[in-house]
């Protein structure tokens, strides 16, 4: 009798020791599950908005990328209708003799009488007859740049005889290739095309690309929109290139089609050099 209520004693003596000791292990158990459950998820939900908007940003500029690089190894199909897309459609292009490039010539008679959009100020023309531009607001801010010269295109017998056919030319030059000259310049600019139209003025048939380039990683350079307005006079195509912030892309399409319509206007009365040659 007096042995089985030792035992019994001894059993809740030990029943009391070892609950304290397991209460505590689970407590302490359940404190650092919780601590590295938030050390796990420490960051904001603002800041996990922030880090997937990024890197879809950096997977969206990958792919336009990889997509330029593509096409410019593929070329651009002559038959594509860009007055129904908001974007270039390529496809395979036959090889040009020569590349689309400045010509050097001396600046016409009718390049130095343009009358200038407001905000436009015309500096020196270059050694290769470049006209350039500074462009400002109405309060002096700088917003653009742009730049007159004479094209030297050459396209070769096969795709001129396709576009040809399609009637898709500028003074003889296939409407690609003048296309094929922004993207090469876009691509090494980090840009990509737009959409490019085709329309009068000054009853002289006119081929216009607009464009964008991407703000740099650094943000010293905004990005900027483009504009490439492609004219012929006298049997020889004149390009006007315009960059600006992207806010003013509307204003200089207008003055970037407000300038060539004085510049076609004055090569009237004014002989151009190739007719002096």
């Amino acid at each position: 009798m007096l042995r089985a209520a030792a035992l019994s004693l001894f059993i809740l003596v030990s029943i009391a020791v070892v609950l304290p000791l397991v209460d505590s292990s689970a407590h302490n158990s359940g404190r650092a599950t919780a601590r590295h459950s938030h050390m796990r998820y420490h960051h904001s939900r603002a800041w996990w908005r922030r880090h997937r908007a990024r890197l879809r940003r950096e997977r969206a500029a990958m792919l336009r990328k990889q997509s330029l690089e593509q096409t410019r190894k593929e070329g651009m199909n002559p038959e594509a209708d860009s007055h129904n897309s908001n974007h270039v459609v390529y496809g395979n292009l036959p090889a040009v003799s020569n590349e689309i490039k400045t010509s050097d010539f001396k600046p016409s008679a009718s390049a130095s009488a343009l009358s200038l959009p407001n905000g436009w100020v015309r500096r020196t023309a270059s050694a290769n007859g470049e006209t350039k531009f500074v462009i400002s607001a109405s309060d002096g801010q700088y917003i653009g740049a742009a730049t007159l010269s004479l094209i030297n295109a050459h396209a070769s017998g096969e795709s001129f005889v396709a576009a040809r056919a399609s009637r898709r030319t500028l003074g003889g030059v296939p409407l690609t290739e003048l296309r094929r000259s922004v993207i090469d310049k876009m691509i090494s600019s980090n840009g990509w095309v737009v959409n490019d139209i085709t329309r009068e003025i000054e009853g002289k048939p006119a081929f216009i690309v607009l464009a964008q380039t991407a703000a740099s990683t650094d943000g010293r350079t905004p990005q900027l929109s483009w504009v490439f307005l492609f004219t012929e006079v006298d049997g020889r195509i004149y390009g006007l290139s315009a960059s600006s912030l992207s806010e003013f892309s509307d204003r200089i399409a207008d003055d970037s089609a407000q300038l060539m319509a004085s510049f076609l206007a004055n090569s009237r009365r004014v002989p151009t050099e190739s007719s002096l040659r």
